[in-house]
C-alpha cells in the first residue's frame, strides 16, 4: 500500500456530518456547499489519471443517503443534490473537456448564489506523490489547466481544493497528456479505492465542518508525523 497522509477521519459519515454542529464551534469557517470533481467526459476516460476528480464525488455519492437530480443543471455539466444526516450539499461533475471546467462551475455558482469560498474543487496533481492526499484553501493553479479554468471564469483563486497526488510519469519518453490522460498502472487500481475513499471522506468532512478544519488537521496530521520522525531518529 503507498503511503497516504495519516490523517483520521470519522469513520462514517453521516456521524461526520451530524457531529458538525458541536464541532469548532466559534470558528468562522465557510460552509461547504458545491463540491466539483474535476475531469474528462465519456467512456474512455473514465479510468484515467485526470478523472480523479470524478472518482472522488462518485465516492461521495456512495457514501450519502440519498443523491437526487435538482430541476435546474447548468448545460455544461452534470448536477447533483446529496444528504448526509441533515446537511444538503451539491455535486458538479463539468461536462466539458478539462480546460474549459470553468464554464459549467461559473454557470453553477451563479445559478444557486454560491461563493467561490463555499466550493470544494477536487483534481489530480502531477507534483505529489501518488495517493498523496493535500487540501488548500487557495493559491495558484499549479499547471492544472482545469483549476485555471475555473479560476479565469470566477476571476480568483480564493477557493478551496482537495488534490490527489497521481506522481508524474516515470519514463521521460511520456509526455504529461499521455501520462495524465493513461490508466492508472494494475498497482495503481489495487490502492486507488481507498485513495478515492478518504478523499471521499475528507470532502464529506470539509462539508460538515468547512474546509478550513480540515485542511487545519490534515497540516498538523503531517507536522505531528514529521515530528514523530524526527523524534525516533533523535532517540
Amino acid at each position: 500500500m503507498v503511503g497516504l497522509i495519516d490523517f483520521t477521519m470519522d469513520t462514517d459519515a453521516g456521524e461526520a456530518v451530524a457531529s458538525a454542529a458541536g464541532a469548532e464551534q466559534g470558528s468562522q469557517a465557510s460552509e461547504i456547499r458545491l463540491l466539483v470533481g474535476l475531469g474528462n467526459p465519456g467512456g474512455e476516460y473514465a479510468e484515467t489519471r485526470h478523472n480523479a476528480g470524478f472518482k472522488v464525488v462518485d465516492a461521495v455519492m456512495a457514501k450519502a443517503e440519498t443523491v437526487t437530480k435538482p430541476e435546474w443543471e447548468p448545460e455544461l455539466g452534470e448536477l447533483f443534490k446529496a444528504r448526509l444526516a441533515d446537511r444538503e450539499f451539491f455535486m458538479l461533475k463539468p461536462m466539458t473537456f478539462m480546460n474549459s471546467s470553468g464554464t459549467a462551475v461559473g454557470e453553477t455558482l451563479r445559478h444557486l448564489t454560491i461563493s467561490p469560498d463555499e466550493m470544494l474543487v477536487v483534481c489530480d496533481d502531477l507534483d505529489m506523490d501518488f495517493g498523496r492526499i493535500r487540501m488548500r484553501m487557495k493559491g495558484s493553479n499549479g499547471g492544472h489547466r482545469g483549476l485555471a479554468s475555473i479560476g479565469e471564469i470566477l476571476g480568483t483563486v480564493d477557493f478551496p481544493r482537495l488534490r490527489i497526488g497521481i506522481g508524474r510519469p516515470r519514463s521521460v519518453e511520456q509526455s504529461i497528456i499521455d501520462y495524465v490522460l493513461g490508466t492508472w498502472t494494475s498497482d495503481e487500481i489495487e490502492d486507488a479505492p481507498e485513495i478515492f475513499g478518504q478523499a471521499a471522506q475528507m470532502a464529506i468532512s470539509a462539508v460538515a465542518k468547512g474546509a478550513e478544519s480540515v485542511s487545519w488537521r490534515l497540516e498538523k496530521a503531517s507536522s505531528d508525523k514529521v515530528n514523530a520522525k524526527v523524534q525516533g531518529e533523535q532517540n
